[in-house]
């Protein structure tokens, strides 16, 4: 540090390192911050079509454990956005 005292180029040089790491820092914090928001929307999209799929679900258990019933192509049951 006594070096850098001696010589102030050096120490401004250091400072402007140092800015240019704050800068893209913040630049990696702002596309970390968008990508968790958007891996967010995408688990609420995906957790909405919960209910759905196990409506499905339980319609071809049902198709495929009735033995009575002859088995059909298409379920009866649909999904709705």
């Amino acid at each position: 540090m006594a070096e850098e005292l001696k010589n102030p180029s050096t120490l401004e040089t250091h400072k402007l390192d140092l800015l240019a790491e704050i800068s893209n820092l913040k630049l990696k914090l702002a596309s970390s911050e968008r990508e968790r928001c958007e891996l967010e929307e995408r688990t609420g999209v995906a957790q909405r079509h919960i209910p759905q799929l196990e409506v499905l679900q339980s319609c071809l258990e049902n198709r495929f454990l009735d033995t009575s019933v002859a088995p059909v192509k298409d379920c009866s049951c649909t999904v709705v956005d």
